[in-house]
């Protein structure tokens, strides 16, 4: 699945391989199993408020989106063995590697386009 950052004059994609957890235990376990981003580039989580990395075996990028794919929240550099604020307006989570919010200079209330979803 792609993501686009609509707040961007250029459209810049964010991710072009995005992953959905479909049940709950991969939505439970998440990136927790991986050892980094292979063969995608990015993971969307539904219907989530606050994540974890314990057990992590590295650092990532996370950004809170509400039902309008908007910005209300972002995490650069979220290390291993932390946890989250709860965001109550949040619809989504979308965790990517580290370093991609400085380098697509991602802002908040920056209105995201999913496909596919």
């Amino acid at each position: 699945m792609k993501i686009r950052n609509l707040s961007k004059s250029d459209s810049l994609h964010v991710c072009y391989s995005a992953q959905i957890p479909k049940t709950l235990i991969k939505k439970g376990f998440g990136l927790t199993i991986l050892n980094n981003f292979e063969n995608f580039d990015g993971f969307l989580m539904e219907n989530c408020k606050i994540i974890h990395s314990f057990f992590m075996r590295f650092s990532f990028d996370a950004i809170f989106l509400d039902a309008d794919f908007r910005v209300i929240a972002m995490y650069s550099d979220f290390k291993p063995f932390r946890i989250s604020k709860f965001h109550k307006k949040a619809k989504y989570v979308l965790e990517l590697p580290n370093g991609t919010i400085k380098k697509n200079g991602i802002n908040l209330l920056d209105k995201f386009e999913v496909n596919d979803l």
